[in-house]
């Protein structure tokens, strides 16, 4: 085994490379739970409850409404970010990887 700074530097970027298509899998997952759980959150939640609305003066008005009002009618995307930025920095480092080698 290589113990150079470029044979380890190799072996990081192998291992990132076969990481990628699991931190995309585990995001995906991720977002599909929070969003099961959001809406068995909103069918379990009290008949009547209060929101939080901003007024026109910028000012927080507080409404009750009624819980059918709700069900099914949320805009809600959940993204695990700290996911996503690790995938970000593994497609910058493998573009990086592909330019050094192109350059060589």
């Amino acid at each position: 085994m290589e113990r150079s700074a470029t044979g380890v530097s190799a072996l990081v970027q192998a291992f990132k490379s076969r990481l990628l298509p699991l931190v995309e899998s585990m995001n995906q997952a991720l977002a599909k739970i929070a969003e099961m759980w959001t809406a068995t959150a909103v069918v379990m939640m009290d008949e009547m409850i209060a929101i939080r609305q901003m007024g026109k003066d910028g000012k927080p008005v507080f409404k009750e409404i009624n819980i059918d009002d709700l069900i099914g009618k949320y805009d809600i995307e959940f993204d695990a970010q700290a996911l996503k930025s690790a995938t970000r920095e593994i497609k910058r480092d493998q573009l990086l990887q592909l330019l050094q080698t192109a350059i060589s």
